[in-house]
């Protein structure tokens, strides 16, 4: 390994004071394989939204994206219920079939519609909207940067999740649409207990069928963000593991990882070639200070550019007309 690492990286008289790494035909065999990963990413952006894979892909990495960010935050993570995911693939197929990014419908049906459509009972509810990103975790960094999202994702009532993902047009072009709702389910035994701190809302408890139920902002959540709350706020209250409930631990696998965040993998994929070349380079210029081949420096300078732009257009492709609500 070091005979290797000398002959490719040092230079030295075995190599002719001309580290392999650095040779033009090293540097276009590297040239070639970011050009290939480059071909991948630009599949993952124009193809891979016209298959059915998107939606699981997208789906799983939304979940393990999310889970890490609250555990980031010291706060237990939540768990997939089917019922929540046809709730919010519910809310995506409307949005793909009539081309309108909202909370609310055209016809006025606000997310609460969609719970109960599917039949999710809650206590506490949230939603976050997505379209036009190409990679899953930019869609929860995104979120995480905008407050009233992040107060989404980090909210400690929320026990549940579900994900729905969809095709549809946008603003006259191909579009996916993406619903991430949030939940902790009413059940008998919760309906039944006495609550033991009233929540502090703009609205008061309400025995209201929940087809009326009235999302309440917190102060702590902006307007275009949905939090609904029914009741009352009971701390202690714990939700029951139900039957269509599936527990999460990474449930994505690491190939569909790299495929769900498609602008990461390449990244990491060019940054690593990036360090060595400037490793590189820099034992290049500096251990042999006398001995110096301009061609070995510019291969590596040449490069370095390459990925810096490629990273940069990676960036503003992977982004481009991306928007979260």
């Amino acid at each position: 390994m070091t005979k290797w690492f000398k002959k490719y990286f040092i230079p030295c008289e075995d190599n002719s004071h001309q580290p392999y790494f650095l040779r033009s035909h090293i540097v276009a065999h590297i040239a070639i394989c970011i050009i290939f990963f480059e071909i991948l990413f630009l599949a993952q952006i124009y193809i891979l939204p016209r298959t059915n894979l998107l939606g699981l892909i997208v789906s799983d990495t939304i979940i393990d994206e999310t889970n890490a960010n609250r555990v980031k935050e010291d706060l237990s993570t939540l768990t997939v219920n089917q019922v929540l995911n046809e709730a919010a693939q519910l809310k995506a197929n409307d949005m793909a079939a009539k081309g309108y990014f909202a909370h609310t419908s055209p016809e006025g049906f606000t997310p609460w519609h969609w719970f109960n459509k599917a039949g999710y009972s809650f206590y506490y509810a949230g939603e976050n909207l997505a379209v036009n990103f190409v990679d899953s975790k930019d869609i929860v960094n995104a979120w995480m940067e905008s407050p009233s999202h992040r107060a989404n994702i980090i909210n400690y009532n929320f026990t549940e999740i579900g994900i729905g993902i969809a095709k549809g047009q946008y603003k006259g072009a191909e579009a996916v649409f993406v619903v991430q709702m949030f939940g902790r389910p009413r059940s008998e035994e919760i309906a039944t207990k006495t609550p033991t701190k009233p929540i502090v809302a703009k609205a008061t408890p309400t025995t209201t069928p929940l087809p009326t139920i009235k999302p309440i902002i917190t102060p702590e959540t902006e307007p275009e963000t949905f939090v609904a709350v029914k009741g009352v706020e009971n701390e202690k209250l714990q939700a029951e593991m139900a039957p269509d409930m599936v527990a999460v631990s990474q449930r994505a696998m690491v190939l569909e990882k790299l495929m769900g965040q498609p602008k990461w993998a390449i990244n990491y994929i060019e940054l690593t070639f990036g360090i060595l070349i400037l490793i590189a380079l820099i034992l290049t210029v500096f251990i042999k200070i006398k001995i110096q081949y301009p061609k070995l420096i510019a291969n590596g300078a040449m490069l370095l550019t390459i990925i810096a732009i490629t990273i940069v257009v990676n960036q503003f492709l992977s982004l481009y007309e991306s928007q979260i609500l």
